[in-house]
């Protein structure tokens, strides 16, 4: 698939200065608190043939990231959406697609649960491990009427308490679920590990970008018009923008495209001197994992973005950690985005789990 590109027609802003480079860490390396002490969460999943469900984007990007620290049997089978993510990700791994879930959805997770009842009925599974949305209360419903172990964690995009999702499997007797914010953690919801403490920020002197590489992720219906319009109002001629626009598509965007599957998500990301996402979990960890100076806009329900403003809550989170700017699309600015080249996202070494 061609990547989206559109480029305005003046001369370009000036390159990064000559001899910029990435500063050293001035603390020592930050180690991943919950690595030592994720003990239950690594019995639950390492070796074992694990279903592992979850929505596409960030839920799915979350859970891939999960099966990499917990390391699950590579004979485990995945749930999820069909789109070029999820295609692209699950191409060499066990996989079974089911229809879309959207946020609330009552009549698609009961679809999704009659999947999921086959799928585990059909073949032995020692657990089954969701990161949510509505498919993975389908996904523990269907474990425990198998008497199938079953663990839910909760979404890094959710700071100060479960989601409804997570309110709701919560209920379901037998299921572990836990937490990845020890602010909120309790009995019910142990906090074992966070992926966000898998990244440091480092600094380096400031430049003006020339490559924008702007992504609103997938959630349908919803779109993200206001941040597309002010990146166009903002970013001056000369400089390239890759667009990645959902159900924000519209015409008149060269090259714009509605999804890019995971290869050509992460060439734009590699591509990119700054990318500007929405506060999508998904689009946060691969901005981290390719080290992009990084702006975080938040979508809002008041503006019928999203279904409520979780998102807000994640990016004030990267925001506090140092990792990425955060503003709201009617903020934004072109300073926003040469300022965000001070800071580049550095993976953090770590004690494996034990």
């Amino acid at each position: 698939m061609p990547i989206a590109s559109s480029s305005r027609t003046a001369s370009p802003p000036t390159s990064p200065p000559s001899g910029t480079h990435r500063s050293e860490t001035t603390e020592s390396e930050r180690i991943m608190s919950a690595t030592s002490t994720g003990r239950r969460l690594r019995a639950f999943a390492e070796g074992r043939r694990l279903l592992l469900v979850a929505s596409t984007g960030g839920h799915l990007a979350e859970l891939d990231k999960l099966t990499s620290m917990l390391r699950p049997s590579d004979t485990s089978h995945w749930v999820s959406f069909d789109n070029e993510q999820s295609r692209s990700l699950l191409e060499r791994r066990p996989h079974t697609f089911v229809p879309y879930v959207a946020p609330r959805d009552v009549r698609g997770a009961a679809r999704a649960y009659c999947a999921i009842w086959r799928l585990a009925r059909e073949t032995r599974f020692d657990g089954v491990l969701s990161t949510g949305a509505a498919v993975g209360v389908s996904a523990m419903l269907a474990a425990r009427i198998h008497r199938i172990d079953a663990a839910y964690v909760e979404t890094l995009a959710r700071l100060d308490g479960p989601s409804m999702t997570g309110s709701l499997v919560a209920r379901i007797p037998g299921v572990q679920t836990y937490t990845q914010h020890p602010n909120w953690a309790s009995k019910a919801w142990p906090y074992e590990l966070s992926i966000i403490d898998s990244w440091h920020a480092e600094r380096r002197e400031r430049f003006t970008p020339r490559r924008i590489f702007v992504t609103v992720g997938t959630i349908s219906p919803y779109t993200f018009d206001r941040l597309v319009d002010r990146v166009l109002s903002i970013v001056p001629e000369g400089v390239e923008i890759r667009w990645q626009l959902g159900d924000s598509m519209r015409p008149g965007i060269s090259g714009a495209v509605s999804m890019l599957d995971s290869s050509d998500f992460a060439d734009s990301l590699a591509w990119a001197d700054v990318v500007v996402t929405h506060a999508g979990v998904g689009n946060i960890l691969g901005a981290m994992s390719a080290g992009a100076s990084t702006v975080v806009v938040p979508r809002r329900a008041a503006f019928d973005e999203h279904v409520d403003d979780h998102q807000l809550q994640i990016a004030e989170e990267m925001s506090s950690r140092g990792l990425a700017i955060m503003r709201d699309a009617g903020d934004l600015t072109w300073d926003d985005l040469c300022e965000a080249t001070r800071t580049t996202p550095r993976a953090a070494t770590h004690r494996p789990l034990n």
